[in-house]
């Protein structure tokens, strides 16, 4: 599987992408047949709201899928970046 990442008011240092990697790579045990047939790819996008914000829920991920016939799209936000 692909993993395609976009930061947003962020910098992807090697332990964000290795976190991102992990966690939208254990998804590849479910994926297993449709990866025989066509090539996955996930695209993850995760941000922080602005520069100056210091409270309430201002990290985002957004993940996106494309499997044949069907997308599948999920989004989170926290406090946390791990926790989004």
């Amino acid at each position: 599987m692909r993993i395609i990442i976009k930061t947003t008011n962020l910098t992807l240092n090697r332990a964000l992408k290795d976190f991102v990697d992990d966690k939208i790579g254990s998804l590849e045990k479910f994926l297993q047949e449709i990866e025989e047939e066509f090539t996955l790819e996930a695209w993850v996008e995760i941000g922080k709201e602005s520069l100056h914000h210091r409270k309430g829920p201002f990290f985002w991920a957004e993940c996106q899928m494309r499997l044949p016939k069907k997308s599948l799209r999920a989004t989170a936000r926290s406090e946390d970046l791990r926790e989004a």
